[in-house]
C-alpha cells in the first residue's frame, strides 16, 4: 500500500491494498512537525510502554545520490500523547548501534537479495520495523535506563514532533529513576547479606575458638593426669567423643612417634626410651613432655601374639590394666581377646569386625572405640574415636598392640 506524493499533510487518505483490495485510511506525517492530536501527557511509571502502530510508507523516492528508497510510517503513542514519526530504514540502521549501545537486539534483515520497494516488500519491511521499534522502545529501552529514548539520535532518525519529545524524555526519567532505586536496593540487598554472612562467620569463628580452646584446655589436663591421683593411677575420661590420630607400624619408628588428638594437637608420643623400662620388649606411650603414662609389654612366642598393658603413676609404679591377645580363626579373620586386669578401669571388652577397617571395641555392651582406617593418607594413618566416659588411655594402648601384632603378623608372611 502506499501514499501519493499530492497529498495534503496531516490529513488522513484513502488508499488501496494490493493483497486483499480493501481500503483503508492512512495518516499522512505533516514535515512541519505539527501534532496529529492534542498532547495529552499522562502519567507515567516505570510499567509504561511506547505503543507502536504501523502507518503505511511513502512512494518511491530517490536521495541525491539517486538511490530508490521509501518513507516508513508509525504512530507512537506513550502516556496519552499520539504522535506520527517516518523514517528512512538505511537512516535508522545506522543509528542502530549507537541506540542499542551493546544491548542484546538485532536489527531488522535487509534482505539484500529481495527489491524492499515493492509494495507487498515494503508492507512486510513495515510490519518488522515496527516490531522492532516496539522491542527498542520498551524492553531494550527498560535494560539501559531510559538511555534510548531519551536519546537525540533516535528523536531525529524517527522524526519526531517535539511533544512526542516530551513525553518520551519523561518515560526515559522515569525508567532511570526506576533503575536507580532497583540500583540501591540491590546494593542494600547484597549489604545486607554480606552483614548477616559476617555475622555468621563471626558466630562461627567464636564457635570454633570455643572448640580449640576446649581441646587445648583437655590436652593440658591430659599432660597432668598423672599428677591428680596422689600416686595411684587414674582414668582419663572426657565428657565428648575424642579421635586421635595413629600411625601405622607406629613402633617401628625410630624417632618418638607423635599421637595426635582433637585439634590436629600432639596429645602423647610413642617413645622410644624409658629409663625405666627395657625397650627390647616394651614400648611407652607418654606425654609430650616425655612422661610415662601407659606401658606396653610385649609377650611373643610361637603362634601366640600377646600384649600386656600397665598404667604407670607419676612416681614410676605400674599397675597392670590388661591383656590383648590375638586368637586366629580358621575360616574367617583373627580376633582379638582383651582381658581386663583392673576393674576400676570399666568392664569387660570384646571386639567385632575387620582391623582396619572398620573394628569396634564394646566395654560393658555397648561401643566404646571405633578404629578405621583413613584413605589416602600418607603416611598411613587411622583413627581411633573414643566415646564420651571411656579411659583414653586404655583404649590408644588396645588399639596401639593390635596394630603392632597385626602388622608383624605381616612381617612374619612375607618372610
Amino acid at each position: 500500500m502506499s501514499v501519493g506524493a499530492d497529498v495534503v499533510p496531516g490529513t488522513r487518505v484513502a488508499a488501496a491494498c494490493p493483497n486483499c483490495h480493501s481500503t483503508i485510511e492512512l495518516l499522512v506525517p505533516d514535515p512541519s512537525g505539527a501534532p496529529s492530536r492534542p498532547l495529552q501527557l499522562g502519567q507515567l511509571d516505570a510499567q509504561s510502554q511506547a505503543i507502536v502502530r504501523a502507518n503505511g510508507f511513502s512512494d518511491v523516492t530517490q536521495d541525491e545520490n539517486q538511490k530508490n528508497y521509501r518513507q516508513y510510517m508509525f504512530v507512537i503513542a506513550v502516556g496519552g500523547v499520539q504522535e506520527t514519526a517516518w523514517c528512512r530504514f538505511s537512516r535508522l540502521r545506522e543509528s542502530h548501534p549507537m541506540l542499542v549501545q551493546g544491548a542484546n537486539l538485532d536489527f531488522p534483515s535487509r534482505h539484500i537479495f529481495s527489491d524492499m520497494n515493492k509494495i507487498e516488500n515494503a508492507g512486510r519491511r513495515s510490519g518488522e520495523l515496527q516490531t522492532y521499534l516496539m522491542a527498542l522502545l520498551n524492553g531494550c529501552d527498560s535494560r539501559l535506563a531510559g538511555r534510548i529514548v531519551t536519546n537525540p539520535l533516535l528523536h531525529s532518525s524517527l522524526n519526531l514532533n517535539p511533544g512526542l519529545v516530551a513525553a518520551l524524555m519523561q518515560l526515559g526519567n522515569v525508567r532511570l529513576i526506576a533503575e536507580q532505586q532497583r540500583q540501591q536496593a540491590e546494593a542494600a540487598r547484597l549489604a545486607e547479606m554480606r552483614r548477616r554472612e559476617e555475622e555468621r562467620r563471626q558466630i562461627e569463628a567464636a564457635r570454633l575458638a570455643v572448640i580449640r580452646q576446649q581441646h587445648i584446655d583437655d590436652m593440658e589436663f591430659a599432660q597432668r593426669v598423672n599428677h591428680h591421683g596422689a600416686g595411684q593411677p587414674l582414668t582419663l575420661l572426657f565428657p565428648r567423643q575424642t579421635t586421635f590420630e595413629l600411625r601405622t607400624k607406629m613402633f617401628s619408628w625410630r624417632d618418638q612417634v607423635a599421637i595426635k588428638g582433637p585439634g590436629g594437637f600432639d596429645w602423647f608420643g610413642m617413645l622410644r626410651a624409658s629409663s625405666i623400662f627395657s625397650m627390647m620388649d616394651t614400648e611407652v606411650i607418654g606425654t609430650r613432655q616425655g612422661e610415662p603414662l601407659l606401658a606396653l609389654h610385649r609377650q611373643f612366642r610361637w603362634m601366640h601374639y600377646e600384649y600386656r598393658l600397665d598404667r604407670v603413676t607419676a612416681g614410676g609404679q605400674s599397675f597392670p590394666l590388661c591383656s590383648v591377645t590375638r586368637q586366629p580363626q580358621l575360616f574367617a579373620p583373627a580376633t582379638y581377646t582383651v582381658q581386663m586386669l583392673a576393674p576400676s578401669f570399666g568392664g569387660q571388652i570384646y571386639c567385632q569386625g575387620q582391623w582396619f577397617e572398620d573394628f569396634v571395641l564394646y566395654q560393658e555392651g555397648v561401643p566404646a572405640c571405633r578404629i578405621r582406617r583413613r584413605m589416602w593418607s600418607i603416611p598411613e594413618c587411622y583413627d581411633v574415636i573414643i566415646e564420651p566416659n571411656r579411659d583414653v588411655l586404655l583404649f590408644l594402648g588396645i588399639a596401639c598392640a593390635i596394630d603392632h601384632i597385626h602388622h608383624e603378623i605381616e612381617e612374619n608372611q612375607r618372610r
